[in-house]
């Protein structure tokens, strides 16, 4: 089974250095390669390898892109791309067609009315927040190692997504590799900090963001940025585990599984950067229904007095 992926992509490679084009596939046919259905981190680091083995990558990623979006693929060395056929198919995370990117929290209007291929976008509305969820390598908050982001839109998620980063020096401790089965050769050939930010400034910058137990997450975010000497992003945050708190009294602790159980929301992969982004995303939402306010911000200011500045 791996040798049709590793057949596959040496075809790919050699049109491409020979100048032609190469087959076309969408990423349920690229992972189907290995048999797989779904994109765990192990499948994604298999078919990373691969990739870079013949010196290739996709665009869009294939590990963020929607599952039948159209992938094309890349040589490192050149630059030279292979074009998806269907252009008109929207590439990337599931948002509901017809939003573009709007105004944040600042009201400063959006850099483009395009959406951006590996990013969720943020549709122009009233009630938009976006779900962050950081993942570190080792116990320093400078050394992250995948985010993930759920974009909520007036009382529903409607995208999400994750990336892996490769920390500084690519090392890793024990103990957190045993928390969220990240590993140094999942990041080997992924991006760093640094050179992430640019595609997902626009989830950030004059955004309004929650995160469960904020204090971690906006803690990797200033120590990531202070690292890598770049200015903090404008964005306010709040906390859905304090949230959960006022909401949720009675419960033996807030911890991000407890409160799911508590409030029905199906959390099956824990320290998942994309699912926990979604889980504390359902979580304020939760807290808004119980609260009975008529929009996040409201459940945000009566539960924990409204959003705070990085």
């Amino acid at each position: 089974m791996y040798d049709e992926l590793e057949t596959r992509l040496g075809w790919i490679a050699g049109d491409l250095r020979a100048g032609g084009t190469s087959l076309r596939m969408t990423v349920r046919q690229f992972i189907a390669l290995i048999g797989a259905k779904g994109r765990g981190y192990r499948k994604v680091n298999l078919l990373r390898g691969a990739l870079a083995r013949h010196g290739l990558k996709t665009m869009p990623d294939f590990a963020t892109a929607d599952i039948d979006s159209p992938i094309a693929f890349v040589s490192i060395s050149d630059g030279r791309r292979v074009t998806p056929t269907d252009t008109g198919t929207r590439v990337g995370f599931e948002v509901p067609a017809g939003h573009a990117c709007g105004r944040g929290i600042g009201g400063s209007a959006a850099r483009s009315s395009s959406t951006s291929a590996e990013v969720p976008a943020v549709p122009e509305s009233e009630d938009i927040w976006v779900a962050i969820d950081f993942e570190t390598a080792t116990g320093s908050p400078d050394s992250a190692c995948a985010l993930g982001v759920a974009v909520i839109e007036n009382g529903r998620v409607v995208s999400s997504g994750s990336w892996l980063i490769k920390p500084p020096g690519n090392d890793f401790s024990s103990w957190n590799i045993r928390v969220h089965g990240i590993r140094p050769e999942d990041t080997s050939y992924s991006p760093d900090y640094a050179d992430l930010y640019p595609s997902i400034l626009d989830l950030l910058e004059d955004r309004f963001v929650l995160a469960h137990w904020a204090s971690f997450d906006m803690s990797v975010l200033r120590s990531v940025h202070a690292y890598y000497g770049i200015p903090l992003p404008n964005l306010r945050y709040a906390c859905s585990c304090l949230m959960a708190r006022r909401a949720f009294p009675t419960l033996p602790n807030h911890k991000l599984p407890t409160v799911c159980d508590h409030c029905g929301i199906l959390l099956e992969h824990h320290h998942d950067a994309a699912a926990d982004a979604v889980a504390c995303a359902e979580v304020a939402l939760h807290c808004r229904r119980t609260t009975g306010t008529r929009s996040l911000h409201e459940a945000v200011q009566l539960l924990v007095d409204g959003p705070r500045r990085l």
